[in-house]
């Protein structure tokens, strides 16, 4: 298999041949893929798609709202469009045992290429519909990376310095220490683009905002009974004790 790249911008490549026309470099192709910045997605899945590609076309955003209808037109139209999301980052080796989502887009046979070219890659493939998507990735991105950001903020303004925190850290504090270190050390504008760009970002936010405040107020209670029963209501949703 040739790797082929090419860019919005004239730039080169080189780990592999680069072509800077776009059109060119698509009718050359068996295998499109879109990987771009969410907010430049929309941009260049438009024009792929204008060239009118015969082979498989794949994006492998974080988040499908940009580029949703235009799939579903082109699948429409008889392209063989899907939409791929991996979901782990760059520096990864290998892909063995990582989860891997196919969006279906209404290609049938675009979802079985894509089956078809990474079946054997390891990765757990889920097929999920492209409307889908981006309610999952609320909580699976979004919460996730919000409940990280707010507990280094909180650190921040506590007064304590990290190091303090440090010496007199738990196991709990510690896993959720490494977490949060990690999304703090990330891209800002792609966090900020997983957020902005989800329109069920406000929802999902809201919910853990008065999830916050439920804490908040069972934990400054009398009495324990709240408390307990959302910890309770939590090992249930995780499939009981381990």
């Amino acid at each position: 298999m040739t790797v082929m790249g090419t860019s919005l911008a004239n730039s080169s490549s080189t780990r592999f041949p680069f072509e800077n026309d776009l059109k060119r470099s698509v009718s050359q192709a068996d295998i499109i893929v879109v990987a771009t910045p969410i907010s430049a997605s929309a941009e260049m899945m438009e024009q792929v798609l204008a060239l009118k590609p015969k082979g498989l076309v794949f994006d492998v955003s974080s988040i499908k709202e940009p580029i949703l209808a235009m799939t579903r037109q082109a699948t429409a139209g008889g392209m063989k469009v899907c939409s791929l999301h991996p979901m782990f980052g760059p520096d990864t080796t290998s892909l063995l045992g990582k989860n891997l989502l196919i969006c279906d887009c209404g290609s049938a046979e675009a979802v079985a290429e894509a089956h078809a070219l990474l079946q054997t890659s390891g990765a757990t493939i889920t097929e999920i519909a492209v409307e889908e998507h981006d309610k999952l990735m609320a909580y699976v991105l979004g919460v996730s990376h919000a409940i990280n950001i707010a507990f280094f903020r909180s650190l921040v303004g506590s007064g304590f310095k990290y190091e303090d925190l440090e010496r007199a850290s738990s196991t709990t504090f510690r896993h959720q220490q490494c977490t949060s270190q990690r999304v703090a050390n990330e891209n800002p504008e792609l966090y900020y683009e997983i957020q902005h760009l989800n329109p069920n970002t406000k929802d999902a936010l809201d919910l853990m905002v008065r999830s916050i405040e439920e804490i908040r107020a069972a934990a400054t209670a009398e009495e324990s009974d709240e408390f307990v029963k959302m910890m309770e209501e939590g090992r249930n949703y995780f499939g009981g004790m381990e």
